[in-house]
């Protein structure tokens, strides 16, 4: 069965230099039983404010994805190493043993994101990281996938049993997308509506799907855009 999850019951933070919703449990956020799904842990739709963003600080053992909307940021890593993700970009890094890093937004402009984090199948990893543009790479009436553990060519590389993939609908569009009972998904709406298996999901909203082999029917009436994430148990 899909779970609606409305977009008013996501966790909204306001901390004057960066506005986020929260889909899972996160830092003083607490909701039993809303920790993860499968091996999906974190799903955050972040706006940081001109010159703001994350000092340095660190991560271990996971799968950290950075979907870029619109504006830029700029990682540092514990070498000093700088990267530029900007509108269109997919960045992953791979925290395995250890790594610290920075996210600032050093434009005049917001820069407003997805934040993934995925734990990956093996431990004790070499901490790595790879930056895709997918800019020029139409998601029109498709799934594009992004960033995959599962061998999807063109997209940047996961440690993990896991699939990232954007689309957007035009109106009267539709696609099946069949899922096998180990998996998990997760569908987040970016704009406009998207029905899930004939649950209507609008902007904000999450339709979540656990354990239960079927053909995910995806539709839109008016049109939409949307991220899917497909994990392992």
């Amino acid at each position: 069965m899909v779970t609606r999850i409305p977009a008013q019951e996501r966790h909204f933070v306001d901390l004057s230099w960066i506005q986020a919703y929260w889909l899972f449990s996160y830092g003083e956020w607490y909701v039993p039983g809303n920790v993860r799904l499968g091996k999906l842990r974190v799903f955050n739709d972040d706006l940081v404010q001109p010159r703001e963003g994350f000092g340095m600080h660190p991560h271990e053992e996971l799968e950290l994805v950075t979907i870029m909307l619109a504006g830029q940021l700029t990682i540092t890593d514990d070498a000093r190493e700088r990267t530029i993700v900007h509108a269109g970009d997919v960045h992953r890094i791979s925290a395995g043993t250890g790594t610290r890093h920075a996210e600032k937004n050093q434009t005049s402009d917001p820069a407003r994101y997805y934040q993934v984090w995925i734990f990956p199948d093996e431990p004790d990893l070499i901490p790595s990281h790879e930056q895709k543009d997918f800019t020029q790479v139409s998601r029109q009436d498709r799934l594009l996938t992004v960033a995959s553990g599962r061998g999807h060519p063109g997209a940047v590389m996961m440690h993990a049993d896991a699939s990232i993939s954007l689309s957007t609908f035009s109106p009267a569009f539709s696609l099946e997308y069949p899922v096998t009972v180990d998996r998990c998904v997760l569908l987040y709406v970016t704009s406009g509506s998207i029905s899930l298996n004939g649950t209507l999901l609008e902007q904000g909203d999450q339709g979540r799907v656990s354990m239960e082999p079927k053909v995910l029917s995806l539709a839109s009436a008016t049109g939409g855009s949307f991220v899917l994430v497909d994990v392992s148990t």
